[in-house]
């Protein structure tokens, strides 16, 4: 029996994927960025318990979910652990919110596994390579710079160059409340499988589920508001101006949490 407030877990394809619960209502998944780790959704996730089932997981070799922490990213893969989570909970397709490398595996549910998704929230996808010349060489050239600098330098000064791309953390753009041996697997086995991801519009298009892109509305030119503005008029789907920099769900969960029920409301 599933246990609300505690955590799962599911097994799927030789790895054990633990997801939490909160809550009840209309089903709800939120898929982890860069870290694997869903702990940061929780504030997000207590300000939206009184309006809906909300599951945060922990991706496969992250978190409390086990697999293994060698392997590269498997994008499909990790989609079809989405999958085995929203079909442990029995509850129908979900309302399916993925940031950063989250919304880049959210993406993938789309294009992969409509059939499981009532609405694809996509915030921020660092998927750079979908954008126009020069924007998409440009940004290339800049990840290119960063694996080198893991390469030679260490997890650290790589993750300095990466965060300092993004705009308006301030103090949270510095590498500081994650070990360095979370930054090593994330440069080392998921940075360069995300952000030359090139998602499958006309798929996406195809499949026929509402799909809203997300940007912050701190987030300036960033290239992850970019890719988000860009899809959007591309589909074209909705745009939707959300509170914060790139983890305003964490540093605004009420005001995210608003928002999160109005772009919602249509499809509940």
């Amino acid at each position: 029996m599933k246990r609300s407030d505690m955590t799962n877990y599911v097994e799927n394809e030789g790895a054990k994927i633990a997801y939490t619960q909160m809550g009840s209502g209309p089903l709800v998944v939120l898929i982890p960025g860069a870290n694997g780790e869903s702990v940061r959704y929780t504030p997000l996730m207590m300000a939206l318990k009184d309006d809906f089932t909300v599951v945060r997981l922990d991706r496969r070799a992250a978190g409390e979910s086990t697999g293994d922490a060698g392997a590269a990213l498997d994008l499909k893969q990790a989609t079809r652990d989405v999958k085995a989570v929203i079909e442990a909970m029995d509850m129908g397709p979900a309302i399916v919110f993925g940031s950063s490398a989250g919304a880049v595996i959210a993406l993938n549910v789309g294009e992969q596994h409509p059939e499981i998704v009532k609405q694809l929230l996509v915030h921020e996808p660092p998927v750079t390579e979908i954008l126009p010349e020069p924007q998409a060489t440009e940004w290339r050239e800049l990840f290119i710079k960063v694996k080198y600098t893991f390469d030679t330098d260490g997890a650290l000064p790589a993750m300095k160059l990466f965060m300092s791309e993004t705009v308006g953390l301030g103090v949270a753009a510095q590498p500081g409340d994650q070990s360095e041996s979370t930054h090593d697997r994330f440069l080392r086995h998921e940075f360069r499988v995300i952000n030359s991801f090139k998602p499958d519009l006309g798929l996406l298009k195809s499949n026929a589920i509402p799909v809203v892109m997300q940007a912050g509305d701190l987030s300036g030119d960033a290239c992850y508001a970019e890719t988000a503005r860009y899809i959007a008029k591309s589909m074209p789907c909705e745009l939707a101006v959300v509170p914060g920099h790139h983890i305003g769900y964490v540093s605004q969960p009420a005001e995210f949490a608003d928002a999160f029920r109005k772009i919602t409301a249509d499809v509940l």
